[in-house]
């Protein structure tokens, strides 16, 4: 029997949101999933793993493989089964106009849809990431998502770092939050001088730039003191930039780009954040008000109290 919002069952407060999972059902669907990747995980195996921490919630992120219908295909497969549960984040063809018309945006706000994801990781998607900024759909797509309260959701890798700067001005020009995917994975051999991280962090009095703090593994997949040392003064360094009221949780599960050697288990993710943000009250607001507030969550309808 496939699991729904229905069927849940209790859940006590503190709840956690894990802002950053992958679910899918669609391994073997070259439609829907254009590539295999090394891990798979279904909405039943995340919440038996999960919900045992006290997650409560979870962002389902379709990763950057591509746009178009197999995106809301699959993210829709969850957020129609679990409404109060999750909310989306996709990718947008800024080129279709099926894809940016008001009809088809309301329609994906009406779902669950909170997020408009790029991930930028060579030159050609930095073009057409800047193409599409100068597309008059994207002024419109923006004017909807800043009146809807959507996010940007920007994951750009260490290789091509340099571009932080002009991607953050041009997106905060349009007014909408902005998402910094996994630390805004930093170089971390480069310390405190990283490109990314001098970027973001100018971006941290402003109120609509969140940083995720999630998935370590992603900065650099070999475990090495150097590297955990790094991250947690990357983790400080962000909290005094922004405090605790835009930052975010999340981990990466089921960790798809990562062999079973370098995959590491929720207990782990956990673990790595207690370490990063050791205030109760900011572990708090971190992994369940600031996401409640950027996603548009209500209180768990699981919830056993009050």
């Amino acid at each position: 029997m496939r699991a729904t919002d229905a069927a849940l069952g209790e859940i006590k407060a503190p709840y956690i949101v894990d802002t950053h999972v992958h679910l899918w059902d669609f391994p073997d669907r070259p439609d829907i999933v254009p590539f295999r990747p090394l891990a798979v995980g279904s909405i039943e195996e995340w919440m038996e793993e999960v919900f045992p921490h006290g997650v409560s919630n979870g962002v389902t992120v379709f990763p950057s493989v591509g746009q178009g219908k197999f995106n809301i295909t699959y993210v829709r497969d969850v957020l129609d089964r679990f409404p109060d549960t999750f909310r989306g984040v996709i990718s947008l063809n800024f080129t279709d106009p099926s894809n940016t018309s008001e009809a088809t945006l309301d329609e994906f706000d009406d779902i669950g849809i909170r997020s408009i994801k790029y991930k930028l990781t060579n030159q050609k998607q930095i073009d057409a990431f800047f193409n599409d900024t100068r597309a008059d759909s994207f002024v419109a797509v923006s004017k909807f998502m800043r009146e809807r309260r959507w996010s940007w959701t920007m994951q750009i890798t260490s290789e091509v770092g340099e571009v932080w700067p002009e991607v953050l001005d041009t997106l905060f020009g349009t007014g909408v939050k902005i998402v910094c995917d996994h630390f805004g994975r930093p170089n971390f051999t480069r310390g405190l001088d990283d490109p990314a991280f001098k970027a973001i962090s100018q971006y941290g009095d402003t109120g609509r730039v969140y940083v995720k703090f999630s998935a370590p593994f992603r900065i650099d997949n070999i475990r090495s003191k150097a590297r955990d040392d790094q991250i947690l003064e990357y983790a400080r360094e962000y909290l005094k930039a922004f405090g605790d009221d835009n930052i975010i949780f999340g981990t990466d599960w089921p960790y798809i780009g990562e062999i079973n050697e370098t995959r590491p288990t929720y207990d782990e993710l956990l673990e790595n954040f207690y370490t990063w943000v050791p205030d109760e009250d900011s572990r708090f607001k971190i992994m369940w008000d600031n996401p409640r507030r950027l996603y548009g969550f209500g209180k768990p309808k699981r919830y056993a109290g009050d």
